[in-house]
C-alpha cells in the first residue's frame, strides 16, 4: 500500500457501500466503522537507513509477548461530513463480548440520533449485537474476507507500517 491510498476513504459513490450510506443519509444516521487490532511492544522491525557499514541498533525493553490490544470506531457524521476516531485500549488483554458492548454503550454517549455500526462478522461483535438493545443503533456486518471495506484497516495499516514501524516504547 503506497501513503496516497491513506487519504481515501470511501464514498457515497462506491457500490459496495451504498446501502448503508443512502439509509444514514435518508435516517441523519451516524456510520461507524469499528474494528479491532493488536500491538506487540517489541517493534515491528522494517528497513531503515543507516551509513554505510553501521548497522543500526534498536533497544527494546519491553518482554517478548507484551501487547495491548486496540479497539477503534471511525465516525462519519451525517450533516457536516465529519471524521471522527474513538478507541478503547486494552493491555496484554483481549477484547470479549463485555467489552464491545461497553464499547458500543459509549457510542451512544458520543452520538446523537441514530447509529449504524459497521464492521466484520467475528462472533464477539455478533454476540454483542444481540446484547446491546437499543432503537438507535443499527449493525451491518461485512462480508467475510474483505478487510478493504473497512476503513478502520487503513489506520492500523498506518500505525504497523509507518508510524510504530522500528519504534520501541519505554513503557
Amino acid at each position: 500500500m503506497c501513503s496516497s491510498d491513506l487519504g481515501r476513504h470511501p464514498t457515497v459513490a462506491d457500490p459496495r457501500l451504498a446501502t448503508p450510506s443512502k439509509r444514514a443519509r435518508r435516517q441523519r444516521a451516524t456510520i461507524v466503522f469499528i474494528d479491532q487490532s493488536g500491538f506487540l511492544l517489541n517493534p515491528l522491525v522494517r528497513r531503515s537507513l543507516a551509513p554505510k557499514g553501521q548497522t543500526p541498533v534498536l533497544t527494546v525493553r519491553g518482554r517478548h509477548r507484551q501487547k495491548v490490544s486496540v479497539m477503534a470506531a471511525l465516525s462519519l457524521s451525517p450533516r457536516r461530513g465529519r471524521l471522527g476516531l474513538l478507541f478503547r485500549t486494552r493491555q496484554d488483554g483481549y477484547f470479549q463480548t463485555e467489552h464491545v458492548v461497553a464499547f458500543l454503550r459509549d457510542l451512544h454517549y458520543h452520538f446523537r440520533g441514530r447509529i449504524i455500526v459497521v464492521w466484520d462478522g467475528w462472533k464477539v461483535h455478533q454476540a454483542a449485537a444481540k446484547l446491546v438493545r437499543s432503537k438507535r443503533l443499527e449493525t451491518v456486518t461485512l462480508p467475510g474476507y474483505a478487510p478493504e471495506l473497512n476503513p478502520v484497516e487503513h489506520v492500523w495499516n498506518r500505525l504497523k507500517w509507518a508510524d510504530l514501524a522500528n519504534a520501541a516504547p519505554v513503557d
